[in-house]
């Protein structure tokens, strides 16, 4: 059987937020077996106790390709403050994660901004910046 390679695209997806608690609440679920309360082991608080951001996987049971996994990640979520970001690594999961929140969050979070960029594109920029950065350190 011939496998189909998929490209890579990444996206990332980024959303105000009425409420990074109401947000919190809507997507803790998706990071699968780890309660909200455990989440919040890895939140960041401010000196009075007060949210200000976390970071965590969006997971899925299983794994096709490597069955002896217990789950696959999907993407990377990131609420801070009024704000959330959303990193996933094709169109499929970008689109996917777009319904996740209307779902769950509704009018509560509002996209701002949207980036898709093939892995070609983003070594290309890198190897720009790489090549930039070199010329200027000749220059100097």
């Amino acid at each position: 059987m011939q496998h189909r390679r998929r490209s890579i695209v990444y996206h990332t997806l980024t959303y105000h937020l009425d409420s990074a608690e109401a947000a919190l609440d809507g997507l803790a679920p998706l990071a699968m077996a780890r309660s909200k309360e455990d989440l919040m082991y890895g939140a960041e608080f401010d000196d009075e106790g007060n949210f200000i951001s976390l970071t965590f996987d969006w997971l899925k049971n299983g794994n096709r390709k490597f069955s002896s996994w217990n789950n696959t990640i999907l993407g990377s979520i990131t609420i801070s403050g009024d704000s959330l970001v959303a990193e996933v690594n094709s169109d499929k999961r970008a689109a996917r994660f777009r319904a996740e929140i209307e779902k769950r969050l509704g009018s509560r979070a509002t996209l701002k901004n949207a980036i898709r960029e093939s892995a070609e594109e983003m070594l290309g920029v890198r190897e720009g910046k790489r090549t930039r950065m070199r010329k200027s350190m000749r220059s100097s």
